[in-house]
């Protein structure tokens, strides 16, 4: 990220040039797509963290219990950005996908193919398996993140609850917005063992790498947002910066001062809290292969994600790319999975519904994580009445919560008022099942097919915390 949001600001005023040079580079020429592109154009950009610990304190709290690092990759991200549209979003991929490695005659989890044939091969094997071209890549290990967050005096997170991560060695003891060290935002990043402490008690977070998936893309946004804040965007601020973690970052070969200058045109006003952020969570199933724990790609359900990186659909939202719950906060009977379905015809992705609980509230709200504006501005324009938007960094499980109010009146296609799509509060949903979206305080939803999907804690009606 200060690549691409702080080196690129500086070339447009025509600094960081020798500084760029200076950073380690990787020959990736004949392995990148096509690097004449048309100005303008989109590209991807391949952003790996190795577990290399190379470079750390011998007494740094990672190392401890940990075996010799064979260079696998600890995340794997693809940042597009399109500078004719000035979006950008993220694309994470799970470190234990099952896919053939490119090179080879082998299948494996995709956080090998680095070790196996370095950068090279996992740009090769993203490609032959997602078919997403890769323009670019950035890659850092352990030492060179904490010289990053170092470099901008450390990142502030918003914790809900106090958190810990004993493997990781991650410990906030406080809830709110907590500054976080090198130190520490290395163990927030790699926290697989995530914990909460909830009324005196110790809950684990339960959703494994996914929920570490979600915390890194946020933290990305807001290493974003503080190196705009230590002003990355002044040269001589920047300058320095780049400096601190020369020789932290590894950057593909292919990279030219042209490109640079073109980013910066189009992003130097980016606002990094427009990142949009996505997963292949929902498409993904976890089975043993040879012995190994690994995800499986439902490819065909996944193409509504994929095919935004692959340049076959716009960055911007669309009811496939937009994940959501749907809650009951009216009190009108069934009114949760009504609206779920009416959702559900419009092509949005619903995943759960159930009761909020507590007093009706007046207004349907829609609650977002950062980076899912776009997407929560879509959802609203799809709903008669106009709903509160709340960016809420407390959501963990689904992206965005539909809160539904007292004054819901239905949904409609944008443009058009007057011909609802959805049922008015206080209908009764179709008898097709179970009964349906009783409050659970496990955060359970019972869909007419008499399955119980479990979507972590319920949220409760509190106000969500400002961002930091």
């Amino acid at each position: 990220m200060l690549v691409v949001v702080a080196l690129a600001a500086a070339a447009l005023l025509g600094y960081g040039y020798e500084r760029a040079g200076s950073f380690p580079r990787v020959a990736l020429s004949g392995v990148l797509a096509d690097q004449e592109t048309t100005p303008g154009e989109a590209i991807n950009v391949l952003l790996v963290g190795t577990d290399s610990a190379d470079g750390l304190d011998p007494d740094d709290p990672v190392l401890v219990g940990r075996p010799d690092s064979n260079d696998l990759t600890d995340s794997i991200m693809i940042l597009r950005i399109d500078p004719a549209t000035n979006d950008a979003a993220l694309l994470s991929i799970p470190r234990d996908l099952w896919v053939p490695i490119a090179g080879t005659d082998q299948e494996n989890r995709i956080n090998t193919a680095y070790s196996v044939g370095g950068a090279g091969a996992l740009i090769e094997t993203i490609d032959d398996f997602f078919g997403i071209p890769i323009n670019h890549f950035v890659a850092v290990d352990f030492a060179g993140f904490q010289d990053v967050v170092g470099a901008i005096g450390g990142v502030e997170i918003y914790f809900r609850y106090p958190a810990r991560d004993q493997a990781s060695g991650l410990l906030v003891p406080e809830a709110g917005c907590q500054l976080l060290d090198p130190e520490q935002a290395l163990a927030f990043s790699r926290s697989r063992r995530y914990e909460n402490q909830i009324d005196g008690r110790w809950v684990v977070d339960g959703d494994d790498d996914f929920g570490r998936v979600l915390r890194q893309q946020e933290f990305v946004r807001q290493a974003a947002n503080r190196g705009v804040d230590r002003g990355a965007r002044n040269p001589a601020t920047l300058n320095a910066l780049l400096g601190a973690v020369d020789g932290s970052l590894v950057l593909d070969d292919q990279l030219t001062n042209r490109q640079i200058i073109e980013i910066a045109q189009a992003f130097r006003l980016f606002n990094p809290d427009d990142l949009g952020g996505y997963t292949l969570r929902d498409y993904v199933s976890s089975e043993m292969i040879r012995g190994q724990s690994a995800l499986v790609l439902r490819e065909a359900e996944a193409d509504s994600i994929i095919d935004l990186f692959r340049g076959e659909r716009a960055l911007e939202a669309t009811p496939e790319t937009v994940r959501l719950r749907v809650r009951n906060g009216s009190g009108a009977a069934n009114q949760a999975w009504d609206v779920a379905e009416s959702l559900r015809a419009a092509d949005f992705v619903v995943r759960g519904s159930d009761n909020l609980g507590g007093d009706p509230l007046d207004r349907t709200e829609v609650r977002y994580i950062p980076g899912q504006r776009h997407s929560a501005e879509l959802l609203a324009r799809y709903l008669i009445a106009e709903p509160l938007l709340i960016e809420d960094p407390s959501l963990t499980f689904i992206p965005i919560d539909l809160v539904i109010g007292t004054d819901y009146r239905g949904i409609t296609e944008p443009g058009d008022d007057t011909d609802p799509i959805a049922q008015s509060p206080g209908e009764t949903a179709p008898t097709t099942g179970a009964s349906v979206s009783d409050d659970d305080d496990a955060g359970r939803s019972v869909e007419p097919d008499g399955t119980t999907t479990t979507t972590g804690p319920a949220e409760d009606d509190d106000p969500p915390p400002p961002p930091c």
